[in-house]
């Protein structure tokens, strides 16, 4: 094919071409029927919009045909700006470029039933290659113009999930423009969040966080990943936190520490949680599974009291450190439900012995294991 026409008027083959323009309406509507049957994704595609667009590159590739020339500058850049349509209504790339094969199909087969009884019924197979030449110029624009837009997009919603996190953590903008900013990455901003945080080392270098954003796509719900100083915090909606965390452990390695906060409600709970998962993840243990707030909270809620708390149970584990078998009978007695009979099961010695060194770690200590005061301030200084 050349860039000036070099089919004169009545070429069989242009004439061919243009006895399917002739017909464009009609055809135009099967093959956008044609392409809405095969490829679901398109119902997101506003109908009208996509006959008028199905209808401009018909006409063009059997104007192109007709006259045997190649696409021009001019509409193969209609072709990008329809392309960057359909990145916008979150269409994939691959479906994108299929309704080109299925429209050059669907031409195909109509040209050769127009073809029959004409004169150019003999020589209809010498527009296969101009026709694959439009699909392939086509595809190549097309390919490009999704390129661009989720580049675009991907930095645009990188920005975004920063600044929530950045938001939520300092609490200083106006609450609506934070719910604003949740809508557009696709949260409700008065629904339940949950956060869960790791250390921000695994995840600094150029890339790997987006490895994480992607693989979250995979799950139900909706997940926003960002760096806040030596915290990688995932903010969730609707997620199930045991997925997410297996997730962050499979991308940052089976060593990793990984925090998880409770499911609370609005933008406060979303702050809220964040600092759960943060306490969390300062008493949670290495080993390829997620510590739960829900699960630790009485430790990670002393943290930040630790040394305000340090004479009240000082002399706890003093005594924990020299008499470990009153430590080991104490802890024993919590687990048994504070029953003398279970805990001396557990450890397998007389009840009486249980309650003798009960006595002593009272005597020792001033807690006394037998009161709900007692036990808690015991139970925590050994285990804190």
């Amino acid at each position: 094919m050349t860039s000036s026409p070099v089919r004169p008027d009545g070429h069989p083959l242009r004439l061919l071409c243009e006895s399917l323009l002739s017909r464009l309406d009609e055809l135009s509507d099967v093959v956008t029927d044609d392409i809405r049957r095969e490829l679901p994704s398109y119902a997101a595609l506003p109908l009208a919009e996509q006959r008028a667009t199905v209808h401009s590159r018909l006409h063009a590739l059997l104007r192109g045909l007709a006259l045997d020339v190649e696409p021009t500058a001019g509409q193969l850049l209609e072709f990008q700006t329809e392309s960057r349509r359909r990145a916008y209504y979150g269409l994939p790339v691959q479906d994108a470029l299929a309704t080109f094969h299925i429209g050059a199909r669907r031409l195909w087969d109509e040209l050769r039933a127009a073809a029959r009884g004409t004169a150019a019924e003999d020589t209809a197979v010498e527009l296969v290659a101009p026709l694959w030449m439009w699909v392939q110029s086509v595809s190549g624009v097309v390919a490009d113009a999704f390129a661009d837009e989720a580049g675009s997009r991907y930095g645009r919603e990188a920005g975004l999930r920063q600044r929530f996190l950045e938001l939520l953590r300092t609490g200083g903008a106006p609450r609506e423009h934070t719910a604003e900013i949740a809508r557009e990455l696709g949260f409700d901003p008065d629904g339940d969040f949950r956060a869960l945080c790791t250390p921000a080392a695994p995840w600094a270098a150029e890339g790997h966080l987006g490895l994480l954003q992607r693989a979250a796509r995979q799950l139900a719900g909706r997940v926003s990943c960002g760096l806040s100083g030596q915290l990688m915090v995932a903010i969730t909606q609707r997620v199930d936190p045991a997925d997410l965390a297996t997730r962050v452990i499979s991308l940052s390695g089976d060593d990793a520490r990984v925090g998880v906060g409770l499911d609370r409600s609005g933008l406060a709970g979303a702050e809220m949680s964040i600092a759960d998962a943060e306490r969390a993840l300062a008493v949670a243990s290495q080993g390829g599974r997620a510590t739960s707030f829900e699960d630790v909270w009485l430790q990670a809620s002393l943290l930040d009291s630790r040394e305000r708390l340090q004479p009240l149970f000082a002399e706890v584990r003093q005594v924990a450190g020299e008499q470990p078998l009153l430590a080991e009978t104490v802890i024993a007695f919590a687990d048994s439900g504070s029953s003398l009979a279970h805990s001396a099961t557990a450890l397998g010695i007389h009840p009486n012995t249980v309650a003798y060194r009960l006595g002593q770690w009272q005597k020792l200590t001033g807690a006394d294991p037998r009161t709900f005061a007692g036990l808690l301030r015991s139970v925590v200084g050994i285990t804190g």
